[in-house]
């Protein structure tokens, strides 16, 4: 009786560690950084959720939190388009597992500014330039 005892602790110990090693946690912030009280309009979606427009007021940022499972690998995409002034939009996508997994390690942080759209780079502690794509 006490080997099973030890038997079924062992296999339900090997399960949890499985499980918690099936998924990760990620944040994605966008920072409005225009500046000069400059405000941004931000639309976030997912392949399968729409997160909705917003108003962010300069220094504002939007957060979101979710778990991205091995599953899932290769396929969790959380894409954002921003427009500020009366300006055009623009599209990033905001975490992709195949480009981001090696640059955010617990979350991607983005700064919007007037001439870039700034990442930073966990694995490389550093801050990386992004190149607006309009959206036609």
């Amino acid at each position: 009786m006490r080997n099973q005892t030890y038997i079924f602790l062992g296999f339900l110990s090997f399960n949890l560690l499985c499980m918690m090693s099936l998924s990760f946690k990620m944040e994605v912030r966008i920072v409005n950084g225009l500046g000069y009280g400059e405000r941004a309009n931000l639309h976030c979606f997912t392949r399968d959720r729409d997160m909705g427009y917003r108003v962010l007021a300069d220094g504002e940022e939007f957060v979101r939190n979710f778990k991205v499972r091995d599953k899932d690998i290769n396929m969790t995409m959380f894409s954002c388009d921003v427009q500020w002034g009366m300006g055009t939009w623009y599209h990033f996508d905001a975490y992709d597992d195949v480009t981001d997994r090696n640059r955010c390690v617990s979350e991607c942080l983005w700064v919007v500014t007037n001439d870039w759209l700034y990442v930073y780079n966990q694995m490389r502690d550093i801050w990386e330039f992004w190149p607006y794509e309009p959206i036609m």
